[in-house]
Formats: C-alpha cells, sequence, structure tokens
C-alpha cells in the first residue's frame, strides 16, 4: 500500500503540472472569433476601485483568421493571439486599453497599440464582463 501511495503522489503532480493547474493564464470567456484569458500573476486591484490585468486572446481557427484578416489587413492571416494590458474601472463599469499586440503562429510581432483606449462601456454580451463580474462585482460601492 505503501508503494502504491509513493508511485500515486508523483504522477498527481505529472498529471496537475501537463493540466495546467499551474497555469498563469486563466480562461475568463470566448466568442465566435477567440477565446479569452487572464494573467492571474499580473492582477492588480487598487483601492480606487481599478483593476489592472494582462489579457490574452486566442484566435479560433480558420473563421477567427478570415474575421482579424477582413478587419486589419492581409497580415493577419497568420495571426494567432494578442495580448492587452487593460484596466478596469469597477465603479463605472468602463474598460481602458492601456497597450495591446498582436502575435502571428511563430511569435512574430505583427501589430501593436500603446495608444490608450478610454471609456468603453462594460456591458453583459462582452466577454470582459466575466472579468468585471470576477473582480468588481463583490466590491462595496
Amino acid at each position: 500500500m505503501k508503494k502504491i501511495f509513493s508511485l500515486s503522489v508523483p504522477l498527481l503532480l505529472l498529471l496537475c503540472i501537463l493540466s495546467g493547474c499551474s497555469s498563469e493564464w486563466v480562461m475568463f470567456g470566448d466568442d465566435q472569433y477567440t477565446v479569452s484569458y487572464y494573467n492571474r500573476k499580473s492582477v492588480r486591484v487598487s483601492p480606487d476601485g481599478t483593476v489592472r490585468l494582462w489579457t490574452k486572446s486566442v484566435v479560433k481557427g480558420k473563421k477567427g483568421r478570415e474575421y482579424y484578416t477582413h478587419v486589419f489587413g492581409e497580415k493577419y492571416t497568420s495571426f494567432e493571439y494578442g495580448k492587452a494590458l487593460i484596466e478596469i474601472d469597477c465603479n463605472n463599469k468602463k474598460l481602458r486599453s492601456i497597450t495591446a499586440e498582436d502575435y502571428d503562429k511563430s511569435d512574430t510581432l505583427i501589430g501593436s497599440t500603446s495608444s490608450p483606449v478610454e471609456g468603453l462601456n462594460i456591458v453583459p454580451d462582452m466577454v470582459v464582463w466575466n472579468l468585471y463580474e470576477k473582480f468588481c462585482s463583490k466590491r462595496k460601492k
């Protein structure tokens, strides 16, 4: 019995590591074109009700690439994922994008912006609503 236990613990740890239990990126939603994650180690909640964190959106196959190519042009035919540093204003249900970077299948940067996008209203039909619910809904107003 002791031998079975001593073999099962390392196997469970290995399964945990392989299944992503230690992953920094946690899925928070998806839409028809991407699956979205946030980096749990990047989350910063300030006393004034602002949440800052990194997000990552991974394209969903051919349909997703076709959409991004249509919107952003030919260099997005090999689009794989984008990362963005965002802020959520919990008190006013607003989203602000601080910086964003898009990468292709070989992790080559294909687009970026560091021009903040201000004041996008967060509403329930947006994927980012899930982050608002997770980090803001339990705050005292």
